[in-house]
């Protein structure tokens, strides 16, 4: 993995040189059930699942405005349905967090799912937001191709939302023999009346 520059958000990769100061995030219930772990995980086994297997890829989020790491951003793939999470140590940005999963989505379709057998070739990319958070992020959601879910079993539908993005969705939105954001200006409105 490498670092990602975007326009508001440099995305930096967890390695080995950053992995205990995530590490030590981590341990707080908010970060460690977002990547749905039972429990704080121990270094050991965190660091095997970042860094060995891949299981779960991670960036430090770094805003132009202050340069400093504002939180992780992510995905992880795992024998169930793989899903993107996205943690600030503070405030939630909707504008640094739609910048900052926009190349991790392709990161998740360009490197790990294009690995998958054709059993797990089938299964969505999942996200699951506060619904506080998910009207904020709505809109960022829908254009890229995710659907909402009117009901998770493993979560709160109360205070929580899921969003999928299917393979085939992906493809139809950013495959090769379809358009790419190249084929439309910013001011173009898109018309998806058939």
């Amino acid at each position: 993995m490498s670092e990602i520059k975007g326009a508001l958000v440099t995305l930096r990769p967890i390695t080995k040189d950053n992995i205990e100061k995530a590490h030590e995030k981590f341990q707080q219930p908010d970060f460690w059930n977002a990547i749905q772990w039972p429990s704080p995980p121990p270094l050991d086994r965190f660091s095997y699942r970042i860094l060995k297997t891949k299981e779960i890829c991670m960036w430090e989020m770094v805003p132009e405005f202050t340069r400093k790491v504002a939180g992780y951003v992510g995905y992880r793939a795992q024998a169930g349905v793989p899903f993107l999470f996205i943690l600030f140590f503070d405030k939630f940005e909707v504008s640094i967090a739609s910048e900052a999963l926009s190349p991790v989505i392709h990161h998740y379709f360009n490197e790990t799912w294009v690995q998958y057998t054709d059993f797990h070739r089938d299964f969505p990319l999942g996200i699951y937001l506060d619904r506080k958070i998910a009207k904020q992020m709505h809109q960022f959601l829908i254009e890229n191709g995710f659907e909402p879910l009117s009901f998770v079993s493993e979560l709160d539908n109360e205070k929580m939302i899921g969003y999928e993005l299917r393979p085939q969705t992906y493809e139809a939105y950013y495959g090769e023999d379809d358009f790419t954001d190249d084929d439309f200006s910013e001011d173009e409105e898109l018309n998806f009346d058939y």
